[in-house]
């Protein structure tokens, strides 16, 4: 998973970070240490492939929030976003916020946090 602390310039970079600042994960009620910067490679319609996501490591609930919300989630053993409804004890995943949703078996998603910022950069991301 390319990950990194939100705030700080992705590790190969040698330039600025990225366009979201401590102060506005706060005011989107975002604890900056719970923050993670995620490089997109599997997207959806919203949020193409080499764009950049703030993810919300707390924020794992969904009967806490709005059906419907974009998440970074581990499905099929592959990190993604989805959007994600509640749905009689599973999850239902979808690529695009309208739908179609896939009912998908217990335990098979596992929810790694909420979505709070998108943006896309010019820069190319070299993983490590």
């Amino acid at each position: 998973m390319n990950t990194c602390s939100v705030g700080q310039a992705a590790p190969a970079h040698k330039g600025p970070g990225v366009g979201v600042s401590r102060a506005d994960m706060r005011r989107a009620g975002v604890d900056p240490e719970n923050a993670r910067l995620w490089h997109v490679e599997d997207g959806v319609d919203e949020v193409p492939i080499g764009a950049f996501v703030g993810i919300d490591l707390t924020d794992t609930d969904l009967t806490t929030r709005t059906a419907g919300e974009l998440y970074m989630v581990l499905l099929a053993g592959k990190t993604c976003l989805r959007f994600l409804v509640p749905n009689k004890g599973r999850i239902a995943t979808a690529n695009t916020e309208p739908g179609p949703y896939s009912i998908n078996p217990p335990g098979s998603v596992e929810i790694i946090g909420r979505v709070f910022w998108f943006g896309r950069h010019r820069w190319r991301w070299q993983p490590e």
